[in-house]
């Protein structure tokens, strides 16, 4: 069985495959890191009898190149984009999903209820955006902060190695489709991207990056998913569970998806 995810920019999705019922001991989830709660996966064992054994990514590449190994057979749960879906799907990595034996399906707004092709099922939507240190820069107010970063900023900005998510915030900038494959647009786009290099502290995903450096103070700003911000106050242990973006002043990793936004909706 599957779960897509669906976006306008590209989408993601939930995946199922099935092992044999009398090995369903754990559900094997292939997911975004951090993106399940401590409560989630006890709430969902309280409930199942199930445990959860969470494979985390943190780039849609790397996910697909999991997927595409012969020997992850055994993932039950996959969180990928819809085109992803519709591909993996037709090459036999992912089980069709009967829509009529998921009756909460009803309670999907209409126009998600057919979005993410016969191999997913819609789960979540965001936005694309941009994570800060509060007490490192100004509040940014557009794309143009990150990508063309002032000179205090260098080596202290965090990119993500992805294809899709990485090109679609200098796009917008551009004033491009976001998935035009029109080479002009895409050259700008990989000049802004290449010029922004010297700024770049680190192209993995600022919650990977950090949890392995959770009192690193060098990453001032990088490109972040919706509640990325809280995700990073948690994990550097800053307490900041219900800021917006500002922090407090004592060097918590404040964020706000801010200015220019890209819709990246998750089926």
């Amino acid at each position: 069985m599957a779960a897509c995810a669906h976006a306008d920019t590209h989408g993601r999705v939930l995946s199922f495959g099935f092992q044999a019922e009398e090995a369903l001991k754990t559900l094997k989830a292939l997911v975004w890191e951090g993106s399940i709660s401590d409560a989630l996966v006890e709430a969902w064992t309280a409930k199942t009898g199930w445990g959860l054994d969470q494979i985390a990514f943190d780039n849609d590449d790397e996910r697909d190149r999991i997927l595409s190994d012969d020997r992850n057979h055994s993932i039950d749960l996959v969180v990928v984009s819809s085109p992803a879906g519709d591909d993996f799907g037709k090459r036999k990595r992912l089980q069709r999903i009967d829509q009529e034996q998921i009756p909460n399906r009803q309670y999907l707004d209409v126009k998600w209820q057919n979005a993410c092709g016969d191999y997913s099922i819609p789960y979540s939507w965001g936005t694309l955006g941009i994570v800060y240190r509060a007490d490192k820069v100004a509040v940014p107010l557009s794309w143009r902060a990150l990508l063309e970063p002032e000179a205090k900023a260098k080596r202290h900005i965090g990119m993500v190695n992805d294809v899709t998510d990485t090109f679609a915030p200098v796009l917008a900038f551009l004033g491009y489709p976001l998935n035009t494959a029109d080479a002009q647009a895409l050259q700008s786009a990989y000049e802004v991207l290449r010029t922004q290099g010297e700024f770049v502290l680190t192209y993995q995903y600022a919650y990977t990056w950090l949890s392995q450096r959770r009192q690193d103070e060098t990453l001032w700003m990088a490109l972040g998913y919706s509640g990325d911000h809280h995700a990073l106050n948690e994990l550097t242990g800053t307490g900041c569970g219900k800021c917006s973006g500002g922090g407090n002043g004592n060097g918590q990793h404040g964020g706000d998806f801010i200015g220019e936004r890209v819709l990246s909706t998750r089926c």
